[in-house]
């Protein structure tokens, strides 16, 4: 950061300082620590490639084991296609343009349904805004002691945060999200495009000055990925491809999903008819094992997630019978 020119330097140190009070009342990212550990993220990004499968994040945006963090700039493509506001934002842009990214949406009731995470960095006028909750990370470690001691805290950062997808994916891991599946992500000029369409920066044709920042984003995620053992996937379908992650069609990549959900159905289900057997049998003892094995296999903590999931193969009256022998058993 250094090494850039002096009017963004200043405008970059005004933005960490007016953001540095705003951060009072925001959680740093550590907050953020594990909270949806094994649950797939779908990481939007606002790559040209985006216009081809974006209407099928439909299939994901409601279910409770799949989190949807989308960047900035990916915002007004989303609502304009007819989907929800992500359940996470990522932003980090020191330019006031960024602020238009949000305030283009003309929902703004639409700020409230989605979390933010941004850097100090980033235009002070976004913080400001009246997400449902706003996060913090650091860019590198410059700052970090002094703004901890300010804060009181002791903040979670990255060194590999070029662009926003690049937050994404670090708040992603951090979240222990896995696998992370990224849409969007060309890193290059598709088809001679920049952006996706209707996004606020899509300047629509050749400007090869926009390389090396695609160049140095698709680095830092490649490098990120090395760093973090998950399950990564390629979905977005066109683009310069990302090392280390599997090239996949996004419809493929749900699939993926889905099948990984249907087979912890299937394995609950078998717990389930243990415990019947069981009862069947008048074997108190095995009823009693059954029942232990049960309530301790870590399959049994996704049912939350199974019960609300519109994908579930399990129906309700499945699980409330099924809890309806446990108490029986547990009783006895």
């Amino acid at each position: 950061m250094n090494n850039l020119p002096l009017d963004i330097m200043k405008k970059i140190t005004e933005n960490q300082i007016k953001n540095l009070s705003t951060m009072r009342d925001c959680e740093p990212a550590n907050n953020l620590v594990m909270r949806y550990r094994n649950k797939a993220a779908v990481i939007v990004a606002a790559g040209p490639s985006l216009d081809r499968n974006i209407k099928q994040i439909l299939q994901v945006e409601n279910r409770d084991d799949v989190i949807v963090i989308g960047v900035d700039a990916a915002l007004m493509p989303m609502i304009n296609a007819g989907l929800r506001a992500p359940d996470y934002v990522a932003t980090v842009d020191y330019q006031d343009v960024t602020f238009d990214k949000f305030y283009g949406l003309n929902y703004f009731w639409m700020w409230k349904d989605m979390d933010c995470v941004f850097i100090p960095e980033v235009t002070y006028k976004v913080p400001d805004i009246k997400f449902g909750k706003k996060y913090y990370a650091y860019l590198g470690v410059s700052y970090k002691a002094i703004f901890d001691e300010i804060l009181g805290v002791d903040c979670v950062y990255s060194n590999s945060i070029s662009n926003c997808s690049n937050l994404a994916l670090f708040s992603a891991q951090i979240m222990g999200c896995d696998p992370i599946i990224f849409l969007g992500h060309d890193f290059q000029l598709t088809g001679g495009r920049d952006h996706a369409t209707g996004t606020i920066l899509n300047l629509g044709n050749n400007h090869p000055e926009e390389k090396p920042y695609a160049e140095a984003a698709k680095a830092n995620t490649e490098g990120m990925i090395k760093a973090v053992k998950r399950t990564y996937i390629n979905a977005t379908e066109g683009g310069a491809g990302i090392v280390g992650a599997e090239e996949m069609t996004f419809a493929q990549a749900i699939k993926r999903i889905g099948r990984r959900q249907f087979d912890m159905a299937m394995e609950f289900k078998k717990l389930i008819l243990d415990v019947r057997r069981a009862q069947k049998k008048k074997d108190p003892k095995k009823a009693e094992n059954a029942a232990k094995r049960f309530g301790s296999d870590p399959r049994v903590h996704m049912l939350a997630g199974l019960m609300r999931s519109r994908t579930n193969t399990l129906s309700l009256d499945v699980i409330e019978e099924a809890a309806g022998d446990m108490l029986e058993i547990v009783g006895k």
